[in-house]
């Protein structure tokens, strides 16, 4: 006689197999996570590295230019004219339309969100005899997705009447 209660079939229940299930999905997700959020960390590294170098060089740029303004801070409307580091005074170039040197747009996939902004600012030092500016305060600011990054900030000094 064949009795069903002694009769053993072999293999998993379901419950052993979603336990078997869960337990190697945690371990799959605890050995790529290093890998994941090391990713991420590098796209950020990559991203606030490119936003340092095109800051520097839009001051380098702008500290390159003439500070004294002989024709009297004409309006220009595209950067390669700009001759004078007041010409500057307000810029911003939004995401996906920042400019390199040549006037090419950057393209970097860390570029990707990033925007560009330069103030120029007269400054007066206490005890400033002159009535003319004497410097000049420029500020350059890299913002991710609307929210600032990195700002650089140099004084310069304009000897009145001296370019």
């Amino acid at each position: 006689m064949n009795d069903a209660r002694t009769s053993r079939v072999s293999g998993f229940t379901l419950l052993e197999a979603m336990v078997a299930v869960t337990i190697l999905s945690l371990a799959i997700f605890g050995i790529t996570a290093p890998f994941t959020i090391a990713a991420a960390g590098q796209v950020e590294d990559a991203r606030r590295t490119l936003a340092n170098a095109l800051a520097q060089e839009m001051m380098e740029e702008i500290l390159s230019k003439s500070h004294d303004d002989a024709a009297g801070g004409t309006a220009k409307r595209r950067r390669a004219e700009y001759d004078h580091i007041r010409d500057y005074a307000v810029l911003d170039e939004p995401a996906g339309r920042i400019e390199d040197l040549a006037g090419g747009v950057v393209d970097d996939v860390a570029a990707i969100g990033l925007s560009r902004h330069t103030r120029v600012h007269d400054v007066v030092v206490g005890g400033q005899t002159s009535p003319e500016t004497v410097f000049l305060r420029v500020d350059v600011e890299m913002r991710y997705r609307g929210q600032r990054l990195l700002t650089l900030s140099r004084l310069v000094y304009c000897a009145p009447g001296v370019e």
